[in-house]
């Protein structure tokens, strides 16, 4: 498969460009080759069974009765103008699945892990499209900017358009891999506080506990002499010293602004 590219042979030129085939879900994108040669007479295409921009133009010259324009290479433009469209309108797609996992990964739940693996897979679109789009619009910016005798002076400026959309959509990718970069980060950045807030929480249950569990440690000594042993009600007394003990560690941990 060729990058997209533009290359002249004076009386013709062959450019390469890619269509997009989405698939079944986010991840699965693929790109498909069209080539083309282009004369001043006469239009040569050759791609994938099934291309979108192909079968479209192609449907509107049965409805018209005609082919789009009037020229071989206005209906170059028309092709490329649908492609362009396809680029767009899937970019925007994927800016509306990244709002919508954007939201998921700020909740708090199970949905958190589906939602962290979309947005990679998101992020694996974005780069296939990023991919072909820089070099693809530089392609039809040459055919925009007037490079070849055989696109005619008044398509250039039909020719920029399809520059425009194509520049839009590789911006709009640019600025969706960052805000999915950022999303990862922030999810990230979400699971580990909350794990400190869980190992806080155990921490100063743990402290609680330690020096209750001392306490009944030294009870449990077989010695005579300890203290309380010949109380009416030693446990009470076993369990006020832990009351006391915990409040004047949780004053403690209080003061010291731990919790």
């Amino acid at each position: 498969m060729h990058h997209p590219k533009v290359d002249d042979y004076e009386t013709y030129i062959y450019l390469s460009v890619h269509g997009i085939l989405p698939g079944s879900e986010r991840g699965d994108i693929r790109t498909c080759e069209l080539d083309v040669v282009l004369s001043d007479n006469w239009l040569i295409t050759h791609g994938a069974p099934g291309m979108r921009s192909i079968n479209e133009s192609w449907d509107r010259a049965l409805k018209a009765k005609a082919l789009p324009g009037n020229t071989a290479a206005e209906t170059l433009q028309s092709i490329l103008a649908t492609q362009a469209s396809h680029h767009v309108d899937e970019v925007e797609n994927l800016q509306k699945d990244l709002a919508t996992v954007e939201e998921q990964l700020l909740e708090i739940g199970t949905g958190q892990r589906a939602a962290s693996r979309r947005v990679f897979r998101i992020k694996a679109d974005l780069a296939r499209l990023r991919l072909i789009l820089g070099a693809q619009r530089e392609v039809v910016h040459r055919l925009g900017r007037g490079d070849f005798a055989v696109v005619p002076k008044k398509l250039l400026m039909h020719f920029r358009d399809v520059y425009d959309d194509l520049y839009r959509a590789a911006e709009m990718t640019d600025l969706l891999r960052d805000i999915a970069h950022s999303a990862v980060e922030t999810h990230l950045n979400l699971v580990a506080n909350r794990t400190n807030e869980i190992m806080k929480v155990l921490t100063i249950l743990t402290c609680i506990i330690l020096p209750m569990t001392l306490i009944t440690g030294w009870y449990g000594m077989n010695f005579h002499n300890l203290a309380g042993l010949n109380w009416q009600y030693p446990e009470l007394g076993v369990i006020g010293l832990f009351a006391v003990v915990t409040a004047g560690f949780a004053w403690f941990l209080r003061r010291k602004h731990w919790v």
